[in-house]
């Protein structure tokens, strides 16, 4: 019985949950600590790890592969570092300096005494720093056991390396993008280039070219700006392909000129390559990409490449494009749709039309680290030197660059540069985006190197500079075939009739548009009934900004139809078009219509009279669904004001009312002020610049002291002197009800200023004291 039971506990223990138990930091050995550090900076190292136990610690009192940042401009003193910690313990050394500034050895910055401590650096790397700055320091640093030497300079002078030569270390790395290549070899041979495994340089001609890939026993990674190719190379590289084989896996050319053919020939040299980058000459294409063409030279010379990224772009900004061949991206990417890229490579490829710079790119995902500034550069640089240059054939291109290989732009330039695209940055430069996975044109204004994966954009900004026909093409296929967009902005591009077709052509297909911006261009007549028939089959569509056209009444009698079939069009602006008292006519017609819905209705400055308004007030007295409505800048008067005071004691649906600029004066204010006693639904009114003076404001601060309706009201601009502003404050302070005044361009002195500012304060009321727009909705 015992050893039953005996047996049943250990059974039961047995089926108890077990917990693994992971070790914490403070349970690692001090090597695996010092691989952790590896990933850390120093500072964090020495000021944040260090002192959370005494393991930590001592830890790091015998970690010796710290690396340590060194800005030049600060003017560092070496000796209260080396106080801290031995300099003999950092591994990895970073120089910095300004790009925009130079630091010269001589005079501005002085070479600290402590260099030769570093006596077991690995790594060393320059960033910006003068060419006399770094001869001298790589002079006093020990060698030893340097394994990695990198020079990153935007100038063009060439540094003396003579004295690498003479270094006692085995490089298995060594950058400098800038050098210059008949400097590199005379100066850096032998012993030193032997050994290398990863070599980055500037631009190269086809010998270096040559000598890198076959005289570099052990080099597997190739960085090159641009490889300059003779009359002659093609029988240099049917010699070499049939007695060299090149070991190279991974080659990079950031500047890349040359044609496909010439790629191909320059790959047989290669053909183990895993890894292919190539970023493309902009300032030298004038043409897309051919991706037949392209697929068919990576199956036959690089059958073992795996990772291959490009970015290719174009700058089609000085090219006759006629007005019928307009730019599409569709056909661009259409030979990048082959399994090939899709099935056997998985190589994603996304073409973008790029509006503001008037380019064309094309990039496989994810992208390389190109961004905005390479584009503007290319464009910079087609301004700079011209139409002569722009109108040349992609060959004659190349030979100016050849000799004038990349024209270097002025610090002034540089700083333009900059400015401008901030302001790209700022205001989004739009381009239209198709990519080979979904097939389908998106509008986007996103950088293509912060666009994340998941992104669904929903506003563009357009712009347009010159013939908006090219841009408006493919604006108009995105629209039609995309289903990412919600809200365009078009405003102020100069779109005429003809231009607005593209559009209204396109949204006869698209379901996702829901606001649209075409304010302040030249549309009249003809293009508004385009828009208004292409939006009859929209079942989203909400608003519509039409403000600052030539529309007249004609057009109008399409808009009752759209909006009996969109029941969704609930915005319309139709403010500073020309639709007078017959177009008013036309809007009564669909307020009256049960089968619209409009909420919001804009038409200032439309030339609308007394008449006008008089059978606009009509049907306010019994509309149920307009809950603004903007009146401003017309030429209302006194009589208006009546008509639509007395028509808004039996409305109790309008909320926001705008009459500034409408010359309803004294007289008008009257009326006014006799529906705010009666009226509960109100709760903004606009009367900017109406010459009320300081008896309307009498009336109107009578009334303010009791309502308890109005949040937003504006007085500003309207002649209201000393004692009627002590009115007005008078009735605010007795107002619970206000959030919001306007009352900028009156008499307000000092005094009254103050009196506002503890209103504001006590009332918790935002008080403007600027002269009024008056344009609010």
């Amino acid at each position: 019985m015992e050893d039953t039971c005996a047996l049943n506990d250990a059974k039961h223990i047995c089926n108890r949950p077990t917990f693994q138990v992971f070790p914490s930091l403070f349970d690692l050995s001090p090597k695996l600590l010092h691989h952790i550090f590896d990933y850390c900076d120093t500072q964090t190292i020495l000021r944040s790890i260090r002192c959370v136990c005494r393991k930590f610690y001592n830890s790091v009192n015998i970690y010796n592969r710290f690396e340590l940042k060194y800005p030049i401009a600060s003017n560092w003193n070496l000796e209260n570092l080396a106080h801290a910690i031995q300099l003999d313990r950092f591994t990895s050394l970073f120089i910095f300096g300004d790009p925009y500034k130079e630091y010269f050895f001589s005079d501005k910055w002085k070479m600290p005494d402590r260099f030769n401590q570093f006596m077991r650096l690995r790594s060393l790397t320059f960033y910006h720093v003068d060419c006399e700055t770094v001869e001298s320091i790589v002079k006093r640093i020990p060698t030893d056991h340097l394994t990695s030497l990198s020079i990153y300079t935007e100038s063009e002078e060439t540094y003396d390396l003579q004295q690498l030569r003479m270094l006692q270390c085995n490089l298995r790395k060594f950058a400098m993008n800038g050098a210059d290549i008949q400097s590199y070899k005379e100066h850096i041979s032998g012993p030193i280039t032997d050994q290398l495994v990863y070599l980055e340089v500037g631009l190269c001609r086809f010998a270096e070219y040559v000598s890198f890939i076959h005289e570099m026993p052990h080099l597997r990674t190739l960085i090159i700006k641009d490889c300059l190719l003779d009359e002659n190379y093609q029988d240099k590289i049917n010699e070499l392909s049939q007695s060299h084989t090149s070991l190279l896996k991974s080659l990079t050319m950031k500047k890349c000129s040359a044609f496909l053919e010439e790629l191909e020939s320059l790959f047989s040299l290669t053909p183990i390559l895993n890894h292919l980058e190539l970023i493309f000459n902009g300032c030298v294409f004038d043409s897309p990409l051919d991706g037949h063409h392209l697929a068919q030279i990576l199956k036959t010379r690089l059958p073992l490449l795996n990772d291959f990224r490009f970015f290719f772009s174009y700058c089609y900004l000085h090219l006759k494009i006629p007005e019928h061949l307009l730019i599409n991206t569709k056909p661009i990417i259409t030979p990048f749709q082959t399994p090939f890229w899709l099935e056997e490579k998985h190589w994603y490829v996304t073409c973008e039309h790029i509006y503001s710079y008037d380019s064309i790119v094309l990039y496989t995902t994810p992208i390389l680290p190109v961004n905005e500034d390479y584009i503007d550069y290319i464009r910079h640089v087609l301004y700079k030197l011209g139409n002569r240059f722009s109108k040349m054939p992609s060959r004659q291109r190349r030979s100016v660059f050849q000799n004038n290989p990349y024209p270097r732009a002025s610090p002034l330039d540089k700083a333009i540069r900059s400015s401008d695209c901030r302001q790209y940055k700022e205001s989004g430069p739009e381009r239209c985006k198709i990519s080979i996975k979904d097939n389908i044109c998106q509008l986007s204004y996103k950088f293509f190197d912060h666009r994340t994966k998941d992104e669904t954009p929903s506003l563009l900004d357009f712009v347009c500079n010159g013939n908006c026909d090219n841009r408006l093409h493919d604006i108009a296929v995105a629209l039609a075939y995309g289903d990412t967009f919600s809200v365009l902005d078009l405003s102020n591009k100069g779109i005429k009739d003809t231009e607005v077709q593209y559009l209204a052509n396109a949204l006869r297909h698209n379901k996702t548009l829901k606001i649209l911006n075409l304010s302040k261009n030249q549309i009249g007549d003809l293009g508004f009934q385009y828009l208004l028939e292409s939006l009859e089959q929209h079942t989203t569509f909400t608003s519509l900004n039409i403000n600052g056209n030539q529309i007249g009444h004609f057009a109008l009698k399409y808009l009752l139809t759209t909006l009996r079939h969109v029941k969704t069009f609930v915005e319309l602006n139709l403010g500073s078009n020309q639709i007078g008292d017959k177009g008013t006519e036309i809007l009564v017609d669909i307020l009256q219509n049960p089968e619209t819905s409009l909420t919001t209705l804009i038409i200032s400055n439309n030339q609308i009279t007394i008449y006008g308004v008089q059978i606009l007030s009509d049907v306010l007295r019994y509309n149920k669904t307009l809950i603004k409505l903007d009146l401003s800048h017309n030429q209302i008067n006194a009589r208006g004001a009546q008509h639509l005071a007395t028509a808004l004691e039996f409305n109790n649906t309008l909320t926001h009312l705008n009459l500034s600029n409408s010359l309803i004066e004294i007289e008008g204010i009257k009326y006014f002020s006799n529906l705010l006693q009666e009226n509960k639904t109100l709760t903004k009114l606009l009367l900017a610049n109406n010459e009320i003076g300081d008896v309307g404001i009498q009336y109107s601060s009578d009334v303010l002291r009791n309502n308890t309706a109005l949040t937003t009201i504006d007085f500003s601009d309207n002649s209201i002197g000393y004692q009627g502003v002590l009115y007005f404050i008078d009735a605010v302070k007795m107002n619970k009800a206000l959030k919001t005044i306007h009352f900028g361009g009156n008499a307000v002195s000092d005094e009254i200023s103050n009196e506002f500012k503890s209103i504001q304060k006590k009332q918790n009321i935002q008080i403007i004291l600027r002269s009024s727009s008056s344009f609010y909705f």
